[in-house]
């Protein structure tokens, strides 16, 4: 999925901002909209504050 992979290269080169997490999540989202994947093991970052969490998260590693 192209969407991981732009978010892996962000997210090695330290380039990781609240847009490239906002970006990723709402693809994601749309992928289990569109194909009806009901995945509720995983949680989808729809909030600010979960995308913020995300974001501080990956600037972390």
């Amino acid at each position: 999925m192209e969407a991981c992979q732009r978010f892996f290269e962000h997210a090695e080169r330290g380039t990781v901002t609240g847009e490239v997490v906002r970006s990723f999540a709402d693809e994601v989202h749309r992928i289990q909209t569109e194909y009806e994947l009901l995945w509720p093991e995983v949680p989808v970052a729809r909030s600010e504050t979960d995308l913020a969490a995300m974001t501080a998260l990956v600037r972390r590693s």
